[in-house]
């Protein structure tokens, strides 16, 4: 099983530093809000659209809730490094290291 230090080495992971935090959380807080109300808008008039504009939300609120939970940034191969992290159920509090 991969440890949360070990994609720490890998530069996939990073930890977020005290000044670089607000800034971060508040980026996507309104990201993913942004995202989240365009793929309602687009909802009947552009169904593709939306389904994209809702994946980019889901993406978002996820790195959202890394930087507050767990004061971490996915860096490199974003999606195959959230998979990881959702198999050892860091996304759902219980980390495995």
């Amino acid at each position: 099983m991969v440890k949360i230090e070990k994609l720490l080495q890998e530069g996939k992971l990073s930890r977020i530093g005290e000044l670089e935090l607000e800034r971060y959380t508040n980026f996507f807080k309104h990201s993913y809000l942004d995202n989240f109300h365009h793929g309602q808008a687009v909802l009947k008039t552009f169904p593709r659209w939306s389904i994209i504009s809702g994946y980019y939300a889901m993406h978002d609120i996820t790195k959202l809730l890394l930087a507050k939970q767990f004061r971490l940034k996915v860096e490199l191969e974003v999606h195959a490094t959230t998979i990881i992290l959702k198999k050892i159920n860091l996304l759902f509090g219980e980390n495995s290291d």
